[in-house]
């Protein structure tokens, strides 16, 4: 994998358990209830727009070709055919 294919990787591991959180916090918290109205719609306002940029990164992940947490990826966005990675080329199974 590419060094800044792994950054928008690891950037949507990172948005995803932010999002997350926020979603436990707005949906369990009781603490939610206690806060202002506009507030309470600004971080609803927020976990929308989070779920859109998470969206975002799932598309730019998938248009990598990107197949396994490996580096494995398709050649091309029109082609099944796998360009493995190091590790994966290694292995027996592609060594016949």
């Amino acid at each position: 994998m590419k060094e800044y294919e792994q950054r928008v990787v690891d950037e949507k591991k990172d948005l995803h358990e932010k999002y997350k959180a926020l979603c436990k916090f707005i949906d369990e918290s009781p603490v939610f209830e206690t806060l202002h109205i506009n507030e309470q719609g600004r971080l609803k306002k927020q976990r929308s727009i989070m779920l859109k940029y998470w969206q975002i990164l799932d598309e730019r992940i998938d248009a990598f070709g990107i197949i396994g947490d490996c580096g494995c990826r398709f050649k091309n966005e029109d082609s099944n055919d796998v360009m493995l990675c190091e590790a994966c080329s290694e292995l027996p199974c592609h060594n016949t």
